[in-house]
């Protein structure tokens, strides 16, 4: 079972809307009456079922006890989600969820499929795959699919970690503030993917946004760990600019500025785990940015630039950090 959207618009509108309002209105028949479970819904009983499951052993072993995650081990929740490939067990040794973007997670189903139009879209951490067509019966194919082919589009997604060589893209950060038995981990993720669409060319579409993380060890264990507490507040501003032939390469026209804010605050609302988004699902290709040349098709190239300057986070137990210079 997943959800069908009319075209990339409406897709995009809606997870939109969630991020920013948090309205799933198009998600409440397909609940109530099929039985929809979204991967996000999922990923969060994977969670609660966790802590419900540490506590019990905690009424055993007591909480200063150091037990291996071997010996502790995982919920049945958390083993089918992790044999679907719906979580992955990331460097901090909890699970997250498998997707392009966390923002996607309420919209796709445990497999990460959701309907396009006519087509069917898995939208993964590291891929995103395109079944044209959309026949339901060639779903376990498109799980199995790694290359493009018969009728298949996989299409890498990249995440920027690093300086592109052109040295326009700046290099994302992290840092992590441990204090007693709470640590915060903050960092940024800038997800970019290529889409067929717009005007022929297709999608290059960009999401910035800082992820704030709150975790409490337990038992030996580093588990995710709601709060009131996890804020950020910064320096911040994002650009998408053009360059066009036969302008001199190092003449660059400014497109837009989809976000500035030399003093952003932000508060997160009660949980383990916060995303600020900055830019989400922009479109920085062809299509959006040739017209801005004198003449369209001396258009040769598009991109993002992102100036950051002391982000700074904040989580439970004084935690702090600050990452982004």
């Amino acid at each position: 079972m997943f959800l069908s959207f009319e075209s990339f618009d409406h897709f995009f509108s809606s997870v939109k809307e969630f991020t920013e309002q948090g309205n799933t209105s198009i998600l409440r028949g397909y609940s109530q009456n099929n039985g929809f479970s979204s991967l996000l819904d999922l990923y969060e009983q994977a969670i609660e079922e966790e802590d419900a499951f540490l506590e019990h052993l905690i009424q055993i072993y007591g909480e200063s006890s150091e037990l291996s995650r071997s010996q502790v081990g995982w919920t049945s929740k958390t083993n089918y989600l992790l044999d679907k490939g719906s979580v992955f067990i990331d460097e901090y040794g909890t699970i997250d969820m498998d997707v392009t973007i966390p923002a996607y997670g309420k919209f796709l189903n445990a497999n990460g499929i959701v309907k396009i139009n006519s087509d069917l879209f898995q939208f993964r951490r590291d891929v995103v795959k395109i079944l044209t067509g959309g026949s339901v019966d060639r779903i376990p194919q498109l799980l199995k699919q790694q290359l493009t082919g018969n009728g298949i589009l996989v299409i890498p997604v990249t995440r920027i970690r690093s300086n592109s060589s052109s040295g326009r893209v700046q290099a994302v950060s992290s840092c992590a503030s441990t204090i007693g038995n709470y640590r915060l981990i903050a960092y940024e993720e800038w997800v970019a993917s290529n889409l067929p669409g717009g005007c022929g060319p297709g999608l290059v579409l960009h999401n910035y946004y800082l992820r704030l993380r709150s975790l409490h060890k337990i038992l030996g264990t580093w588990q995710n760990h709601k709060t009131h507490y996890l804020q950020s507040a910064g320096d911040l501003k994002i650009s998408h600019w053009v360059d066009c032939d036969p302008s001199p390469s190092n003449q660059h026209l400014l497109v837009n500025t989809p976000y500035q804010n030399s003093n952003y605050s932000i508060t997160c609302p009660y949980d383990h785990t916060c995303h600020i988004y900055f830019l989400q699902n922009y479109d920085a290709g062809p299509c959006s940015s040739r017209n801005t040349c004198a003449n369209p098709n001396n258009y040769h190239n598009s991109y993002i630039s992102i100036d950051i300057n002391n982000h700074h986070a904040h989580g439970k137990n004084g935690t702090n950090c600050q990452f982004g210079f």
